[in-house]
């Protein structure tokens, strides 16, 4: 006996609508061939390989491979994923560009219809339109089943930024963990932490200090292959001014010139110490925004004469607090003192001002206060 008929199953398809087109991104494999008679027994035509024909957006795709019948009563499915008796496959994963397509699409067909039914693909499960399964019509003919609609399903994840901290507040020197429970294939993190600091890093995790106090907006923006994602938390971490020693100096201004976290003293750093030997305590150093480390660092008025009719009129003191010049024409004079300069921060250690409204006035007295 002879080979009488060898009819393969129709294929699977895909597109971007999703419907029959002659613009075929991918295309599943044909149903596998079944055989009337066996000569030599046990002998099937093997289902169709799945095609990769084009990609939509930057996504390549791929057809699942048609399935290969396992005796003469049916056609082998067409491509798609799982089922039995021959049922078509899913076929490989196949990279894109920042993306990974699973090819084929829903389950493959009954692959053993009866006599008289043509075993089209089954659209139950999601997602639909696996190829169809084997048909036979009476006793004489079998032919492979029609494939249905072949879909795909993406296995990538997009890249998203996102991170966590503790603690979010606290007294400074503030220290704060970070950590990134961003998605994605991360090959960069670039953290801003909102005081000036910035960091790249590669690893998930790391810790800040926050030395002085603030309220700090954090930045991450993390990088792949294929771009970037940012994640900005506003107003996040909040360091505090604390006084834990309670002689009016706070931790991080102790920290800051006597090491250690501040939150203890000693003889160098308690308030009542005059450290560099200036004439002024530390206490007094703190509210003046000095360094109490350096005999040099002072708020003084360093320079006055008369230019023009102008005072003229040079001090120094350090750069973190506002400073008010005032005045006063006598120092009977009953009035408080007028502000006549307001120097806001981040201030100049060295500041020279002109007093144009001198007037008529026959004597001026002024002096520099700092505020914080």
């Amino acid at each position: 006996m002879t080979d009488t008929i060898k009819v393969p199953g129709e294929d699977s398809w895909f597109n971007t609508n999703n419907s029959p087109s002659t613009i075929i991104i991918a295309k599943g494999g044909a149903g596998g061939e079944t055989v009337l008679l066996q000569t030599p027994t046990g002998r099937y035509g093997g289902g169709g390989a799945g095609t990769t024909n084009g990609s939509a957006g930057n996504v390549v795709y791929k057809g699942g491979s048609g399935g290969t019948p396992t005796s003469t009563s049916y056609g082998g499915s067409g491509g798609g994923s799982g089922g039995t008796d021959g049922a078509g496959n899913s076929g490989s994963a196949t990279s894109g560009i920042g993306a990974t397509a699973v090819a084929g699409g829903g389950p493959g067909g009954d692959a053993n219809p009866k006599s008289g039914s043509s075993g089209p693909g089954r659209t139950p499960d999601s997602p639909p339109g696996g190829g169809g399964g084997g048909a036979r019509s009476g006793s004489a003919a079998y032919t492979g089943g029609t494939g249905a609609a072949g879909q795909v399903v993406l296995t990538y994840t997009v890249l998203a930024a996102s991170f966590s901290a503790s603690p979010t507040s606290g007294g400074a020197p503030l220290t704060v963990t970070f950590t990134d429970n961003s998605i994605g294939t991360i090959t960069n993190r670039y953290w801003s932490f909102g005081d000036g600091a910035t960091m790249n890093v590669t690893t998930t995790g790391l810790t800040h200090t926050y030395s002085f106090p603030s309220t700090n907006t954090v930045t991450l923006i993390v990088s792949d292959a294929g771009g970037s994602s940012t994640n900005v938390q506003t107003s996040l971490i909040v360091a505090t001014s604390v006084d834990t020693v309670g002689d009016g100096a706070p931790n991080w201004w102790r920290a800051q010139y006597f090491g250690g976290n501040g939150a203890t003293t000693n003889a160098d750093s308690s308030a009542t110490s005059d450290y560099d030997n200036d004439g002024v305590n530390n206490l007094g150093e703190y509210n003046a925004d000095t360094d109490p480390t350096n005999a040099n660092s002072r708020l003084a008025v360093t320079g006055f004469t008369i230019v023009s009719n102008q005072a003229r009129l040079t001090w120094t003191g350090g750069s973190s607090v506002w400073q008010f010049v005032e005045y006063r024409n006598s120092l009977t004079d009953t009035n408080d003192w007028r502000t006549v300069y307001t120097n806001t921060p981040p201030t100049a250690v060295t500041n020279t001002l002109f007093d144009s409204g001198t007037g008529s006035a026959t004597s001026r007295f002024y002096r520099i206060k700092a505020w914080r």
